[in-house]
């Protein structure tokens, strides 16, 4: 009984440690981690918001006057919008930015 005493009350004490350490350092660490990620990446997100709005906006016109494959183009192939450029050769560094944090 006494040596269960012994093994149980340090093994109890450390794991009550670990529980608390863990539940009052990991959420503080994990919010940082995500406002820096946020912070990063908001530019990217609020450009391409930009450039979809405006291709779904103009979505009826792009059908009927038979633009909308070049509106919807991937990217790397030519499309028409200045924006649309610029939000696509910043894309690429934000999620790198973003895998970093």
């Amino acid at each position: 009984m006494i040596a269960c005493l012994t093994l149980l009350g340090p093994a109890g004490a450390l794991l009550a440690a670990g529980l608390l350490g863990g539940s009052s350092l990991v959420p503080p660490i994990a919010v940082r981690a995500a406002s820096t990620s946020a912070r990063r990446t908001a530019p990217a997100r609020g450009q391409f918001s930009i450039v979809f709005n405006d291709i779904l906006a103009g979505a009826a016109d792009l059908q009927a006057f038979g633009a909308a494959d070049l509106a919807l183009a991937p990217p790397g192939w030519p499309v028409t919008g200045s924006r649309t450029r610029a939000a696509d050769r910043r894309q690429p560094r934000a999620l790198v930015l973003d895998s970093r944090a």
